[in-house]
């Protein structure tokens, strides 16, 4: 990451992920649903103005291919992913923040997919938009 100014930055990531079951059967031993690698570019932000505090963020992730089943003869295709979210708190709400997050797909149902057996492909049904209008509110215990 790099700030670009006091209170932004721009940031990057990429991971791969080689991985495979040690108590599978020889040939059937990659994760199911486990994308080969994520890569992403992101932007945040806190801007600052009195006791008020804007928190705003805007990620995009491409997500790679996954094996849908154990021996990897079905796999998911890669797909891209945008985030965004926006945030507000005040001292005054003694360290709770209000946020609204919003998540676009490039297609829809292609988050996580899996195999029922037999050749029948399930998906995650997955909006294509999706918003959280939400609340944290932090608990001292």
């Amino acid at each position: 990451s790099v700030m670009v100014t006091s209170t932004s930055r721009l940031y990057g990531h990429y991971s791969e992920v080689h991985a495979r079951s040690r108590s599978a059967a020889a040939g059937q031993d990659h994760l199911s649903n486990v994308p080969e690698w994520i890569g992403g570019l992101g932007v945040q932000s806190v801007l600052l103005n009195g006791p008020h505090r804007i928190e705003l963020s805007l990620e995009d992730s491409l997500i790679g291919p996954q094996p849908l089943n154990g021996d990897n003869s079905l796999r998911g295709r890669h797909y891209n992913r945008v985030t965004a979210r926006a945030a507000y708190s005040n001292p005054a709400f003694k360290g709770a923040t209000g946020f609204v997050s919003l998540i676009g797909y490039d297609r829809r149902y292609e988050e996580t997919r899996f195999d029922f057996g037999g050749g029948a492909i399930g998906v995650s049904p997955r909006q294509r938009l999706q918003a959280t209008v939400g609340i944290q509110v932090p608990f001292n215990l």
